[in-house]
């Protein structure tokens, strides 16, 4: 589908600046003044010898704020792995004889449940004593 074509003249280019000391051709309407060049835009930005060397020094602290920055924060991840290796590796024989006693439990698990059972029942027939002498005696 094509465009249909522009109603007023404004939308073409009425005139055309070409800047000779480089390749680039800037489109202008006939009203609009030629833009600036490229040394012109450098020589308002261009910062004097104070402002260079401010520049440059508070690059320099940043570099250096960055820096510090990042080993501090190498410093403590590497802290924080060698602590958990020599806690993993020195808990290493609790949990085997965590291991060993939990497995020590589970063999003798029934019969300290039936030596559980026989002190239920005996607690029970002194309860059940005690209540029937005092029920008898009311």
């Amino acid at each position: 589908m094509s465009k249909p074509a522009p109603s007023s003249a404004a939308a073409y280019p009425v005139a055309v600046v070409v800047d000779d000391q480089g390749p680039y051709m800037n489109h202008t309407d006939a009203s609009t003044p030629p833009a600036q060049t490229h040394e012109e835009a450098e020589a308002e930005t261009r910062l004097g010898l104070v402002g260079s060397a401010a520049s440059t020094i508070g690059n320099g602290f940043l570099l250096v704020l960055l820096s510090g920055l990042t080993m501090g924060f190498a410093i403590a991840a590497f802290v924080f792995v060698l602590v958990g290796l020599v806690v993993g590796i020195g808990l290493l024989p609790a949990a085997c004889a965590g291991l060993l006693v939990l497995s020590v439990f589970s063999c003798l698990l029934r019969p300290i449940a039936k030596l559980d059972e026989m002190l239920f029942l005996h607690r029970k027939a002194l309860y059940d004593n005690i209540f029937n002498h005092n029920v008898r005696n009311d």
